[in-house]
């Protein structure tokens, strides 16, 4: 049966020297970070920017790589689960808990995302008005005509809340953050119960047993399953990762996440993973989403070895900045669009085309975050952001990743 312990406590260590990592064995999710999680997610935001900026004239595999770009979200998904049930086990020790989650939550997120709609409207307003006077060719964000819209549009965007809405979206990649956001309010609530119970390691398992349920609907029902439940089980999957890496000597995290694997494999048998009109489908997303869980629990015994690899460092460095990246890449692509457009010499030269535009969009999520996200991150975060840009080995005391 389920451990009766109030919170998860990390495992006592003999004395450790100043900046020492703990011993293999005494490592797990609750006492140490898991650093490696910022170069995913630098893997999965440049893969998403890899889909947009594909060129049918690069090389095949090149090109065949950039098409599954999708799968980069399922990646974030897995690795926001894992963050925020971190970050919900860690508001268990603020004195008012659900307050603190759901004020951090709302400060990591809607701020940058503001901020990028108004730079998109504003360039939208911009952009009309240069293609009505030929002087650019008309694009998506062009024809967007912000000033005619329902109000289900101005709200959703407000909230967002578009795909409940059933909204159009300013930046079409915004739809993953309705959800991001559904799964944080699903997890307030659990939070406050556990609270109030005074049973706060059972959060953990309703988020397994929550995950096992969704995946046990979409079974039944296939696409019948709601927002936000449809793509719940990508996040849950981080959850219960997290979970089984902090209470390693719990078995039932392992059995719950073993049922979810097999849940997982009776959807995708049921209704496919091939390809459809959005390049990936269902059955392959969840699938994909198992995999990476799986290798996540893999990799973490050798996670402080991997995140001091060159190839690992690169990108967490845009892991750094990788929600920035996300939320103006298409912006940073549709002006260059616009302006490479005019140099004819570049297409002949489709790789060097494909170079540019991911520096650039490379180049203006880092000056987005600078300016954009940075200032909105708590000083904790600050002072974790800034000891991995420093490349330092001094490990911060508890799991300081925070959700995309």
């Amino acid at each position: 049966m389920f451990s009766n312990s109030i919170r998860l406590k990390p495992v006592e260590a003999p004395a450790q020297p100043a900046g020492a990592a703990l011993p293999a064995a005494l490592r797990h999710a609750g006492n140490t970070p898991y650093r490696l999680l910022d170069a995913w997610r630098g893997v999965a935001a440049l893969w998403v920017v890899l889909l947009r900026i594909r060129l049918h004239t690069l090389p095949a595999p090149l090109y065949a790589f950039g098409v599954d770009g999708l799968l980069g979200v399922p990646m974030f998904f897995v690795i926001s689960g894992y963050c925020i049930a971190s970050a919900a086990v860690r508001s268990l020790d603020k004195p008012r808990s659900v307050a603190h989650f759901v004020g951090a939550r709302v400060r990591r997120i809607y701020p940058p995302y503001l901020l990028a709609s108004l730079i998109a409207a504003l360039l939208s307003l911009l952009l009309t008005a240069l293609v009505a006077h030929h002087v650019l060719k008309s694009s998506q964000i062009a024809e967007l005509d912000l000033r005619h819209q329902r109000w289900q549009f101005y709200a959703g965007a407000l909230t967002l809340m578009q795909v409940p809405l059933h909204a159009a979206l300013i930046v079409r990649v915004f739809w993953s953050l309705c959800y991001e956001v559904a799964f944080y309010a699903a997890v307030a609530p659990l939070l406050l119960i556990a609270v109030r119970a005074k049973q706060q390691k059972r959060l953990l398992d309703a988020l397994g047993f929550l995950t096992v349920g969704t995946l046990a609907w979409l079974d039944l029902s296939g696409n019948a399953c709601p927002f936000p439940w449809n793509l719940w089980p990508q996040f849950g999957l981080g959850a219960l990762v997290y979970q089984m890496l902090a209470q390693p000597q719990r078995r039932a995290p392992q059995f719950v996440f073993v049922l979810c694997g097999t849940l997982v494999g009776l959807y995708a048998l049921r209704y496919g993973c091939g390809g459809n009109a959005e390049g990936v489908s269902d059955g392959l997303r969840f699938l994909f989403s198992l995999g990476f869980a799986v290798l996540l629990l893999w990799l973490f015994r050798w996670d402080d070895r991997l995140a001091r690899s060159g190839v690992a460092r690169l990108f967490s460095w845009v892991g750094l900045f990788s929600y920035s990246l996300y939320l103006i890449h298409l912006l940073a692509l549709g002006i260059a669009t616009q302006g490479l457009s005019r140099l004819h010499l570049l297409d002949t030269h489709p790789v060097l085309l494909f170079l540019l535009k991911l520096v650039l969009c490379v180049a203006v999520g880092r000056l987005f975050f600078q300016f954009c996200e940075r200032p909105f991150l708590d000083s904790r975060q600050r002072q974790v952001q800034q000891e991995q840009v420093q490349q330092e080995t001094r490990q911060p005391d508890a799991n300081s990743f925070i959700g995309r």
